[in-house]
């Protein structure tokens, strides 16, 4: 499952790892500007709405607030939103199964990190070679949930 998957580009590549034998549901608020493979089901809802009782292998959150430029906001309001993808992981992800969660650093970061720490038996903090170092942009990556 990708949570925020607009405009798309995680979906594909979902897509394409999991094969013809698997299924990528996608979940955003807004439109997809591309056109999704057949293994692939999005579902135009805001997350802080969405339900299923669907049990996924691994959730992708790339979730981000509107950015304003002000930075305590931005890091403040993308926060919330990866506390909502967690809730979602504890209720649709397999035991065993791995988050990765787009979060800005900041204030609240590192109790998230803790929380995701609790549920899994392994977690790492990772920014990418391709972030600009002035960003405050990094990822959370968590394997083997306990469920």
């Amino acid at each position: 499952m990708d949570l925020g998957c607009a405009p798309g580009s995680w979906l594909l590549y979902l897509s394409k790892e999991v094969g013809s034998d698997g299924m990528v549901v996608g979940i955003d608020i807004n439109d997809l500007t591309i056109e999704i493979p057949q293994n692939t089901v999005f579902i135009k809802e805001d997350i802080m709405e969405f339900e299923t009782e669907e049990r996924f292998e691994v959730i992708v959150s790339d979730l981000a607030a509107h950015t304003t430029g002000i930075e305590f906001s931005d890091v403040e309001e993308t926060l919330e939103l990866c506390w909502r993808a967690l809730e979602i992981v504890k209720i649709n992800l397999v035991k065993g199964g791995s988050f990765v969660c787009k979060i800005f650093e900041g204030e609240g970061t590192d109790e998230f990190f803790k929380e995701v720490e609790k549920n899994f038996e392994f977690s790492k903090r990772f920014k990418p070679k391709a972030s600009r170092k002035q960003s405050r942009e990094m990822y959370i990556v968590a394997m083997g949930f306990g469920g």
